[in-house]
Formats: structure tokens, sequence, C-alpha cells
């Protein structure tokens, strides 16, 4: 008897990576490693792993990714000034290499031949997520279920019933929306026709004084070599104390 393939999923803990694990293993014959990579910020945290096992999966595993996003993606891109095209600061596009490299690490570590993502066929995530897979390791097949065989929301979680996993998913909200410790992004409804963003420049000068790139705060966070839980709690405290009372920061449109 062959052995069946292994794939590495990166998994939210959402609907759409959580019906991956299920059709994955159900339809397509893959042995579903879920891989959940923490850059901070997931609302689904706390139910991951009891999740993922639900949907099928031989195993969950967690990477606290924290630290190197914000030491090594966040801060740097900080530092330069990185601008999307003149109009607002880098948040999402700056944790999916990071999480393409911890996919391509575990699917070496698991000794499985795929890895799969839950981007859709029509933003910028599945570009990131390929170009990033495909340059650390050419060989990795790449399967991305949500772009090959879309289901409406309300069929994934019928698909889900049938097969008896049962999770009350709420209310749908009019937008899409991703965040990290580093920022929030939103998309789909009425935003996929703004032009620009309010605010989102200011936010960046307002948050480079905050963590203070201009008094030197976070270069003496990095040339103390400051250790990994120091910096990920300097910025929580920036989230749950600063930023909770100006939410609109670094929230911005996707394209």
């Amino acid at each position: 008897m062959e052995p069946v393939p292994k794939l590495v999923l990166a998994y939210s803990g959402g609907l759409d990576t959580t019906t991956a694990i299920k059709w994955l293993s159900l339809e397509r014959g893959w042995e579903v490693v879920a891989l959940n990579i923490d850059v901070g910020k997931s609302r689904e945290q706390p139910v991951i792993e009891s999740r993922g096992v639900a949907a099928g999966a031989v195993s969950v595993r967690v990477i606290d990714a924290r630290d190197d996003f914000l030491r090594y993606f966040a801060f740097p891109a900080l530092a330069a000034g990185a601008i999307y095209q003149d109009a607002y600061p880098l948040a999402t596009a700056l944790a999916r290499p990071l999480m393409a490299k911890l996919l391509v690490d575990v699917a070496h570590e698991e000794g499985a031949t795929a890895v799969a993502h839950g981007c859709t066929g029509k933003g910028n995530d599945q570009v990131r997520f390929d170009v990033g897979v495909q340059t650390l390791d050419p060989g990795l097949e790449i399967v991305a279920p949500t772009r090959e065989y879309a289901m409406a929301r309300e069929t994934q979680i019928e698909y889900l019933k049938e097969h008896g996993i049962d999770i009350p998913w709420g209310q749908k909200g009019p937008y899409s929306i991703d965040e990290n410790m580093w920022g929030r992004s939103a998309e789909a409804g009425v935003l996929g026709a703004l032009v620009g963003v309010v605010g989102s420049l200011q936010a960046l000068e307002a948050i480079k004084e905050i963590v203070g790139v201009g008094t030197g705060l976070v270069g003496r966070l990095l040339l103390f070599d400051a250790d990994a839980q120091q910096i990920v709690n300097y910025f929580a405290f920036l989230n749950n104390g600063i930023g909770a009372t100006r939410s609109n920061w670094l929230c911005r449109a996707r394209p």
C-alpha cells in the first residue's frame, strides 16, 4: 500500500482554511499538517488546535513568529519608510514572506511534498505565498483550494456540517480583515471603491514617533539585543493601549 502524501497547510483557523483541511484530506487524499503562524492579534488563536484537529488535520503546529516578524520585517520596513504606492504603510504584506519560509521549513521537517494556503485567485496574497515558496523550494507542490475550488460561505458551512463539523461561525461581516501586531487591513464591500486611504501617512508618522525611531528606542531594543518577549510585550502594549484608542491606525483598503 502506497503511503498517503503529506501536505502542510498555512492554517488561520478561519472558515476557509478549516474547510480546506477537510477538503484536502477527503477530496484530494492528502495527509494534512495544519501550520498556524502567530504574528499577533489573531482572533482565532484560542481555538486553533481544537478546530484544526476537528477538521481532520493529522496534527496542528503553532509557531510563535511574533518576534521574528517585528525584528526582521516590521522594523526594517519602518526604518526604510516602506510605503505602498505612496499611499499606506505595509502590514499584511510584510508577514507573508515569513509565513512562506516557515511553510517550507515545516514541510521539510515533516517530509511533506506539498504546501497549501487559503488565498483566493484575485488578490496579492496568492502571489506572495507562491513566489516565496517557489523561491525557497521549487520542488514543493503548491495547492490552493480556495483558488481552485472556491465555495460560497454557506456552502463551506454546510460541507463541514455534512462531515460532522458543526462550528458556530457567527455572522459574516461586510469586510475581510487581516490583522497582525503591526497593522490591520480590510477589503471588500464599499472599500473596493475607495481611492487612497484616509490618514495612513499621518498614522505612519505617529507610529514612527511612538515606537521611537526618532529617539532611537527601536534601535536600542535591537542594539542591546532585547529578548523576544520584551519586544513582543512592547508592541502588545502599543496595540492594547494606544492602538485601542486609535483603531483606525494602519487600516486601509487592500488592492
